[in-house]
């Protein structure tokens, strides 16, 4: 019974409160990493190889030509 409740509560909240939507952030910066199997479990395995560890960055702000950046692992 009490797990009805619950239920009734977050599903009444859901439809008067918010109405479900969610949005997430826009950021300017798309940074995408990929990797290439063999996947090993050691850092440096992947990082001394140009053609395992890859970093894409896109710039989705048209109004800029450049944006400074820095990337921490």
């Amino acid at each position: 019974m009490k797990h009805k409740l619950i239920l009734f509560i977050f599903v009444l909240n859901t439809l008067i409160g918010g109405g479900g939507y969610a949005f997430a952030q826009n950021f300017p910066v798309d940074c995408r990493v990929l990797l290439s199997p063999p996947y090993t479990g050691k850092f440096t395995d992947i990082t001394n190889s140009p053609t395992k560890f890859r970093v894409q960055l896109l710039l989705k702000d048209l109004t800029k030509s450049s944006i400074d950046i820095s990337l921490r692992i």
